[in-house]
């Protein structure tokens, strides 16, 4: 039997590299085959990005296994699996392709737009499983067998079960499913592209597309070892046939979209030309808008930093394209002169702000603020093994760490207020753009021995927007630098880049609730997610208090501690252009954050 040795993966990143490339053959692609069609541009970048999320996010949810969902339902714990399966990834692709179709104006046949590219891409990701070892075969008795090296997911499970010892040289021979997974989706995209020509109604070439993948993947499972398997491993009988969960779901999904896609081209009488979109910029920001939401929210939780880059390289060109078109329209219609507020440095925060309101109509006023604060905190974690590939991958034992943090800011922003009279009323908004600077120093101790363990300089730059009205704001912003260890996947790398989110909704002089996510207020170390009621107490804002509950990342906490706590934050003003900023947490032992922050305006017209 011919047997292939495969390199050593230790020390690489195949799979990693192998993903992205995937993705961005998959993009690129798309890009293509929406020129061809003729797709106007912006409305098709955003619905690449939605599928692409969406696709993300499915393969990571169908494969969280049962025990996670259930300590976030009951404890708030985010789920940590590392697990992917492209299953659940071509499933929630096509719901938000149900979903979006009509709000964006596409017809059915914006299916078969996706369906070569999501082949070409899922052959280029099987190159990244081959070299990883993940997603590997059950023991090749016969016919061609791949081996790998120690210390990947087939030589650890081999061992595991006794196969071979630890001290071997390579694993046993495995089925190549692998390979076999690459040649079924270069031949789905072939058969597709063959029959690309056919009379069919829109959206038979992607049923036609999923029947051949699924049917193909029900067919592998019979030579892939379960122990590579995400989802659905265990073996369930019906009557006198046995077969794993997953392929009883597959034969149900082939069974649906080869009947679906039989009663399609049976219609080819009737087949109604495909319908090209138009754009509308307010659909495409609300669109833009909504996903950015989303990516913050879950980023820091289901994304890794890469797909994060991956959906706002998607999406900043829709701003940018809007913005261009806002602007030039604006200066051609004399006669209904747009006012369109961009913050500062959008390429940078992905962030637009319009206003169709007659320049005339509104006075400005504009003044900057200069905040200086300290901080402190510290929590508890466990150690985290960050793995590699779809994580077949045994990994190691947790071990609890407790971190202490110190730093100190400095924050520049530029404030301008917007004033307009309607009906009598005078009603103002204002545009807050800054950036803050941070610096401090983590050091983690040995849960168990007290000891040091190592001591971690924290350095990083937040520029931010907010957009503030009397009922609504809303902020976005991102850190850059060396954040801490507060890093959800992998205990011993320093958190490099995150996003801030801010909402706020309510009147500030009587009240409001305010949700925040990755808060600069306590600082560096470990920024945290706050929901909160706050008040003015129609004190002028010369008082305000905010109270609420405050939580940590995602990451493992050791037995018997808590990664939140209470929160108290006050802004007290004993003159107009002076504000201290004190702010504690309350009842959190392994949980604490302290701060400290003093404001000053500098008010003046503009």
């Amino acid at each position: 039997m011919p047997t292939l040795l495969l390199p050593s993966p230790i020390g690489h990143h195949y799979y990693s590299l192998f993903y992205l490339l995937a993705f961005a053959v998959n993009q690129a692609l798309l890009l293509w085959e929406g020129h061809r069609r003729g797709y106007p541009l912006r409305t098709w970048l955003l619905l690449m990005a939605c599928t692409t999320l969406a696709f993300i996010l499915g393969t990571k949810l169908i494969a969280v296994p049962t025990a996670e969902w259930v300590a976030w339902w009951q404890h708030g714990q985010w789920p940590t699996s590392t697990m992917r399966s492209a299953l659940g990834g071509a499933i929630s692709g096509t719901l938000a392709l149900l979903a979006l179709r009509r709000w964006l104006g596409f017809s059915w046949h914006v299916f078969d737009a996706f369906t070569v590219p999501f082949c070409v891409a899922l052959a280029v990701q099987c190159v990244g499983c081959l070299l990883t070892g993940c997603c590997f075969g059950g023991l090749a008795h016969d016919g061609l067998g791949l081996s790998y090296a120690p210390g990947t997911p087939p030589f650890l499970t081999q061992v595991q079960r006794g196969l071979i010892a630890a001290t071997a040289s390579h694993s046993l021979p495995v089925h190549p499913v692998q390979v076999y997974q690459l040649l079924l989706c270069l031949a789905a995209g072939a058969i597709i592209l063959l029959v690309r020509r056919k009379p069919w109604p829109g959206g038979s070439w992607r049923l036609l597309g999923l029947f051949l993948l699924l049917l193909g993947r029900f067919w592998m499972e019979f030579m892939r070892d379960p122990a590579s398997e995400r989802v659905g491993a265990t073996l369930r009988p019906v009557g006198s046939i046995v077969l794993k969960e997953v392929q009883w779901v597959l034969l149900l999904l082939v069974a649906v979209s080869l009947f679906w896609w039989l009663y399609l081209v049976r219609r080819s009488a009737t087949v109604r030309p495909a319908t090209i979109p138009v754009n509308h910029t307010l659909r495409n920001l609300l669109g833009t808008a909504g996903l950015l939401g989303i990516t913050a929210m879950l980023g820091p939780w289901a994304l890794t930093l890469p797909e994060v880059l991956v959906i706002k390289a998607l999406l900043l060109p829709v701003l940018m394209l809007e913005l261009g078109r806002l602007l030039l329209n604006g200066s051609r219609a004399a006669t209904q002169p747009r006012l369109v507020g961009l913050p500062l440095g959008l390429a940078s925060l992905v962030l637009l702000f319009t206003n169709q309101t007659p320049v005339d109509s509104a006075s400005r006023q504009s003044y900057w603020s200069v905040t200086g604060g300290v901080g402190n905190g510290r929590f508890s974690r466990m150690q985290e093994y960050e793995s590699s590939g779809c994580g077949s991958a045994p990994p190691p034992p947790a071990e609890p760490f407790r971190h202490h943090y110190q730093s100190a800011h400095l924050g520049v922003a530029h404030t301008a207020q917007f004033y307009r009279e309607r009906n009598g009323r005078v009603r103002s908004r204002s545009v807050e753009l800054g950036i803050h600077g941070m610096v401090g120093r983590d050091r983690a101790y040995d849960d168990s021995t007290g000891v040091l363990t190592r001591s971690q300089k924290l350095l990083t730059i937040m520029p931010y927007g907010i957009l503030h009205t009397r009922y609504v704001s809303g902020g976005i912003g991102f850190w850059v630098g060396s954040l801490g260890y507060n890093k959800r996947g992998a205990t011993y790398d320093v958190n490099s880049f995150d996003t801030y989110a801010l909402l706020r909704v309510g009147p500030k002089e009587l009240l409001y609730a305010q949700a925040e996510y990755n808060s600069p207020v306590a600082g560096l170390g470990n920024p945290a997610t706050r929901f909160g009621l706050g008040s003015q107490f129609r004190s002028g804002g010369r008082l305000q208090l905010l109270a609420g509950i405050a939580m940590g990342k995602a990451y493992e906490v050791p037995e018997r501690s808590r990664n939140k706590a209470f929160f108290l934050e006050a802004s007290l003003r004993p003159q107009p252009n002076l504000a201290l900023e004190p702010y504690f947490t309350l009842g959190g032992r392994e949980f604490r954050q302290a701060s400290v922050r003093l404001r000053y305006d500098f008010r003046g017209k503009k």
